[in-house]
């Protein structure tokens, strides 16, 4: 792993002198002792992490570690051995950066907490907003001297991610990510789309959109999934990808510009359910009837798949089993030194369940009415 120090060395170096002088002058007066928060001010990390790398808590990488010992050093420090010994024995945390706005991570979270205490863990949570971004989220379970971070995400968070991989180990749930030093758990979204599109032709539909969150995490993967199962099945002329967001109300303007055109698609697969839940009522204001005149798959099986009002088709993730290997993932890269360099990536293939929000194709109930 490689450790970037926030200051170059010889600034740290600096510092530490000029620091060494001052406390000198101050021991003759009798004043207090280097304290950790000088030494975590001067190493350029948190306090919670410096005591982390003092106390021998596992998480922190090594070099890391290795730094804030070398900088305790120079400057004198001497740590509390009574207070280490029962941080030693007693911190056990995980924490949890999540949006507040993703009905999915609320599922996640609830699991996450349920997965933490079998293992005997705290999960300490984090929340990611406009005003609170993922890094200062991440920053501050740091602070509360959490032993690895999971990054619950439907966003790129490059700077967050890299910025707690240097110090803890990390599990991004949501994407996979090109870091060596990062852990990934993911769903399969290709296969996922695939499935959908492989049913909803069974179903014989031809004209299936696309309705994608280009921004969102998985987007590509869905994408690309789409692409490769209409020319699989022989309809690549007929691909069409609309702009469908991620949110209810990007799903119902989707569905508004979709029902305003001479001619509608009998399919959409949404990026998620709760822009297919938004689909599914823009559809119904517009007095476009789902599925008798266009089928809707949503995908992650939230809440949002039995609020709509129908019963949503979506391809289901199993966040049970999701939440369980982030936190197995979490713990065996904090008790083994060796893990820290080896993350895992892992890919869970989702499972189409098929429900009130879709059916057979309108021109084929046309054709067997004529008939």
């Amino acid at each position: 792993m490689i450790f970037v120090c926030p200051r170059p060395p010889e600034r740290c170096g600096r510092i530490i002198r000029r620091k060494k002088l001052q406390m000198s002058a101050q021991n003759d007066r009798g004043t207090p002792r280097p304290t950790l928060t000088e030494v975590a001010r001067v190493a350029g990390v948190s306090v919670g992490l410096a005591s982390m790398c003092l106390t021998g808590a596992p998480g922190p990488a090594e070099r890391t570690r290795e730094h804030v010992r070398e900088v305790a050093r120079r400057l004198g420090y001497r740590p509390d051995k009574a207070a280490s010994l029962l941080a030693r024995s007693t911190i056990r945390r995980i924490g949890v950066v999540f949006s507040l706005r993703q009905a999915l991570h609320a599922q996640i979270v609830e699991d996450l907490y349920r997965a933490a205490l079998a293992q005997k863990y705290e999960l300490l949570l984090s929340a990611a907003t406009e005003d609170h971004p993922a890094r200062t989220a991440a920053e501050h379970l740091l602070d509360s001297r959490c032993q690895a971070i999971i990054l619950v995400s439907s966003r790129p968070q490059r700077d967050a991610i890299s910025a707690a991989a240097e110090q803890v180990p990390v599990v991004l749930l949501g994407s996979s990510t090109d870091s060596s030093e990062v852990s990934s758990i993911q769903v399969n979204g290709y296969s996922g789309v695939c499935q959908a599109v492989r049913y909803l032709r069974s179903a014989g539909h031809t004209r299936i959109v696309f309705a994608d969150a280009a921004e969102a995490l998985g987007s590509t993967d869905r994408l690309i999934g789409y692409r490769s199962a209409m020319a699989e099945i022989g309809l690549g002329d007929l691909t069409r990808i609309v702009a469908g967001g991620e949110t209810f109300q990007s799903g119902v303007q989707a569905a508004s510009r979709l029902a305003r055109e001479p001619n509608l698609p009998t399919a959409v697969i949404a990026h998620n359910d709760e822009c297919a839940a938004g689909l599914i009522f823009g559809f119904k204001i517009r007095g476009v009837q789902v599925p008798d005149e266009v089928s809707v798959v949503g995908f992650d099986d939230s809440g949002f798949a039995w609020q709509s009002g129908l019963i949503m088709t979506t391809l289901h993730q199993d966040v049970t089993q999701i939440a369980a290997l982030a936190v197995a993932e979490a713990t065996r890269r904090i008790d083994s030194a060796e893990a820290t360099t080896h993350p895992a990536q892992t890919r869970i293939t989702p499972t189409l369940r098929i429900r009130d929000s879709s059916g057979p194709c309108p021109d084929l109930r046309l054709a067997a009415v004529s008939s």
